[in-house]
């Protein structure tokens, strides 16, 4: 099984805050075990010395008042 590892990114800075491995078999696997790590931070995820996707950073919620 390949080692991937997620990259937490500050956005403003770019700088790397934390970061996760974790085992998939495949890029796709891992594409979609990285979701359930997905946090409001810009992320990476990468194996070895490979990019395989980035995610942009997730805005709070706007909410929307009812009348």
């Amino acid at each position: 099984m390949p080692g991937f590892r997620i990259f937490y990114v500050d956005a403003g800075s770019g700088h790397i805050t934390g970061s996760q491995d974790f085992n998939a078999d495949d890029d796709l696997d891992a594409v979609r075990q990285a979701e359930d790590y997905r946090t409001k931070s810009a992320m990476e995820l990468w194996s070895g010395t490979r990019r395989i996707k980035g995610w942009e950073p997730i805005d709070a919620p706007i909410e929307t008042p009812f009348s």
